[in-house]
C-alpha cells in the first residue's frame, strides 16, 4: 500500500518551473528544428545605418609600408556595407554630408593611395558588425532574439537550446544502458539466483568487480582506453560510447535494490499464488513485481543517472578531456571563457538553466520519496 507523505513546497516550485522551462525549451527547438532549416552555428544577419558619432578613424602602422608617411593611412576600425551591394568597405574620411571610402579588400598600397575610394552620402551605407547584440532584439517582423548573439553572430538561445537537447539525448543513452543492465541483473540475482546458478555467480562476481572499483576511476580507465584503442578516423564514436560504459558501470546500485525485492518477494504467498495459477516467469516479474512494488526504486534512480550523466557532459568537456563544441558543458565552458568581457549575463543564463534543470530532477526524487511502501 503507497503511503504521501508531505512534499515540501520548495519541491513543488522546483518542480513546476523546471517542468516549465523544458516544455519551453522543447517548443522553440522544435520550431527551429522541425519547421526550418535553422542551424545554430549560422551568423545572424544584422544590419543598422551607421551612427557618424561611432566611427573611429584610426591609423594602422600595419597598413602604411612607410610609418612616417602617415598620408591616406587612416581608416575606420570597422567595415561597412553600401546599400544593395555585398563589398565591404572602410570610411577614409568624413564631411558635413557625405563620406569617403574604400573597398577594403583594396591592397595595401591601394589604400595608401585611396585608389578605388567613393565619395557617397552616409545614409547610403550600413553596419553589420554590431555583434554581439543584446537580448530581446528583433532581427525581422517575425525573429526576436531571446537572448542577443556572441561576438561570432551566432544566436546563444539558439545554440543554448540546441546543446540542452544535443546533451539530453546521451543522458538518455545512459539512462537506457543503465536500467537494461541494472534490471537483467537485478532479477537474474534475485529471482532466478536459485533456477541458474552458474549464471548468477559469474553475474554475481562480475556485479562485485564493478563496485569494487571508484566510479570515478572507471570513468578515468574508459577515458584512457577510448584515447588508445578507439580508430582515429571515428571521433564521433568517443561520445556515446563513454556514455553506454557510464551506464553500466553505474547499474550494480539499481541492481543490488531491484535484486534485494525479489528476494523479499521470493517465497511470499501471493508470488507462489500466482505459480499456482500457471503464470509465466516474465509474467510475474513485468506485471506483478516491477510495477507494484520496483517503480519507486527505478524512477528515483533514473533520476539520479540522468543528472550524474549531464554532470559528466559538463565536467569533461569543461576539463577539456573531450573536444564537444555541440555540449551543454560546451556552452558552459564558452561562457567562462568570455565571461571578462560581455559574457556575464550568458555565464549566468546558462548556470541558471542547468541549476534549474537539476533542481528539477532532484525534485522528482523528492516526490518519488514522498511516496513508500
Amino acid at each position: 500500500m503507497l503511503i504521501s507523505r508531505a512534499i515540501p513546497k520548495a519541491t513543488i516550485f522546483y518542480t513546476v518551473l523546471g517542468a516549465l522551462m523544458m516544455s519551453f525549451i522543447f517548443f522553440i527547438f522544435m520550431k527551429n528544428h522541425l519547421f526550418s532549416d535553422y542551424d545554430p552555428q549560422d551568423k545572424i544577419k544584422y544590419c543598422e545605418p551607421i551612427r557618424i558619432d561611432d566611427v573611429k578613424i584610426i591609423y594602422d602602422s600595419a597598413i602604411c609600408s612607410d610609418p612616417y608617411n602617415r598620408k591616406g593611412c587612416d581608416r575606420s576600425f570597422k567595415k561597412y556595407f553600401r546599400s544593395n551591394y555585398k563589398i565591404e568597405y572602410y570610411i577614409i574620411d568624413i564631411s558635413s554630408e557625405d563620406v569617403t571610402i574604400v573597398p577594403a579588400h583594396a591592397s595595401t598600397i591601394d589604400i595608401q593611395n585611396r585608389i578605388g575610394s567613393l565619395i557617397v552620402s552616409k545614409d547610403s551605407l550600413i553596419d553589420c558588425n554590431l555583434h554581439p547584440l543584446p537580448p530581446l532584439t528583433n532581427i525581422d517582423d517575425n525573429g526576436k532574439l531571446l537572448l542577443g548573439t556572441d561576438t561570432e553572430g551566432r544566436d546563444k538561445a539558439g545554440l543554448l537550446i540546441y546543446s540542452i537537447f544535443y546533451s539530453l539525448q546521451y543522458a538518455l543513452i545512459t539512462l537506457i544502458t543503465f536500467l537494461i543492465s541494472g534490471l537483467s541483473i537485478g532479477i537474474l540475482l534475485g529471482y532466478y539466483s536459485k533456477q541458474w546458478l552458474w549464471l548468477s555467480s559469474i553475474t554475481n562476481y562480475f556485479n562485485k568487480f564493478l563496485e569494487s572499483v571508484p566510479l570515478l576511476l572507471w570513468i578515468l580507465i574508459s577515458i584512457y582506453a577510448l584515447k588508445v584503442f578507439l580508430p582515429p578516423q571515428y571521433p564521433e564514436f568517443a561520445w556515446p560510447i563513454l556514455f553506454i560504459i557510464f551506464g553500466v558501470i553505474s547499474s550494480p546500485a539499481l541492481s543490488k535494490m531491484i535484486r534485494l525485492k525479489f528476494l523479499k518477494l521470493a517465497d511470499d504467498e501471493f508470488v507462489v499464488a500466482l505459480k499456482m495459477l500457471g503464470l509465466s516467469n516474465n509474467k510475474i516479474i513485468y506485471n506483478h513485481i516491477i510495477p507494484y512494488f520496483c517503480l519507486p526504486i527505478i524512477f528515483s534512480q533514473s533520476v539520479y543517472i540522468f543528472a550524474q550523466a549531464l554532470f559528466l557532459d559538463i565536467t569533461l568537456t569543461y576539463l577539456n578531456q573531450f573536444h564537444n563544441d555541440s555540449s551543454l558543458g560546451f556552452r558552459f565552458l564558452e561562457a567562462r571563457n568570455i565571461i571578462g568581457g560581455h559574457g556575464y549575463d550568458y555565464f549566468i543564463i546558462v548556470s541558471i538553466i542547468i541549476f534549474i534543470m537539476v533542481a528539477f530532477m532532484f525534485s522528482l526524487i523528492k516526490q518519488i520519496d514522498g511516496y513508500n511502501d
